[in-house]
């Protein structure tokens, strides 16, 4: 009876062993690559028994390469490392990584079905953050209509300045890299575009952020709308295709501004302040 069982069990577990080991020998590919940063590998190793895991369960299915795990881990892999189609911040990608990741060990199981939602996920990850090359390349026509619109974008940012206390670097991006992001999108996907008008609420949000950081009441709250605000701004100057060390640098720039905005009165608050010293002064 013994004897009966072997054969049927032999091809199973031949399966289930020769799929771990390519599991063991795609893994060791991808964290010694020295491309990927240390702390993304760090984050890609434990996708490695989740995958084991579907790869046992499912083992001629994870032959295929357009099973949904070895998509989504060869995708990573490939952005991971700077091979992917479009570039992106590693910040950003590295982030994108351990939300998936986390939510990955989250479930019990990890099937074909965990897999493919996640594969979907970095798909649109990676659609709405990657740079596109439409931004810096068109036809003569966009590349006039996007010049124009960058004039334009200028002068209604500036408009809207005027009535601004925001600080000098402020006041710089906004019109020097940011207008510039505004015409592309526009002369790209169109004025009213979701993505346009976006930016241009982003503009707007940046404006508001900077004054309001000027206000005691409304700075606690300010402050919390900043980094999510810094996020939106590098994907805006991601998509432009900046280079990261450029946007560290202008993201720094601003971030001093928000600093000095919160600890700087206005000024006729602290004429106020200097009449009633005064005033006390004079009583005593």
């Amino acid at each position: 009876m013994e004897s009966m069982k072997n054969p049927a069990n032999t091809p199973r577990q031949t399966g289930k062993s020769s799929s771990a080991k390519r599991v063991t020998e795609l893994f060791h590919l991808i964290l010694e690559n020295d491309n990927i940063s240390q702390s993304t590998r760090i984050w890609l190793a434990r996708l490695q028994g989740p995958v084991t895991q579907i790869a046992s369960s499912d083992p001629l299915g994870f032959s295929d390469k357009n099973h949904p795990a070895r998509s989504f881990i060869s995708t990573l892999a490939a952005y991971a490392s700077g091979q992917g189609e479009f570039g992106m911040p590693g910040d950003l990608l590295e982030k994108e990584i351990e939300r998936l990741v986390l939510l990955i060990e989250r479930f019990p199981v990890a099937d074909h079905q965990v897999f493919e939602w996640a594969d979907k996920e970095l798909a649109t990850f990676i659609e709405t953050h990657r740079v596109h090359p439409a931004c810096t390349d068109g036809s003569p026509e966009q590349q006039k209509l996007q010049e124009t619109l960058t004039v334009q974008y200028q002068a209604t940012l500036l408009d809207k300045l005027s009535t601004s206390p925001a600080e000098n670097a402020v006041r710089n991006f906004l019109t020097q890299v940011w207008a510039p992001i505004l015409a592309a999108h526009a002369a790209h996907k169109g004025e009213e575009h979701p993505d346009t008008l976006k930016f241009k609420h982003l503009a707007t949000e940046l404006i508001r952020i900077n004054t309001a950081l000027l206000r005691r009441r409304e700075r606690k709250q300010a402050m919390g709308q900043v980094p999510q605000l810094v996020t939106q701004l590098r994907q805006g100057m991601s998509w432009m295709g900046l280079p990261k060390q450029d946007q560290d640098r202008y993201i720094q720039e601003i971030g001093h501004n928000l600093s000095d905005a919160f600890l700087t009165e206005h000024a006729p608050a602290a004429t106020s302040l200097l009449k009633t010293e005064r005033r006390s002064a004079q009583r005593k």
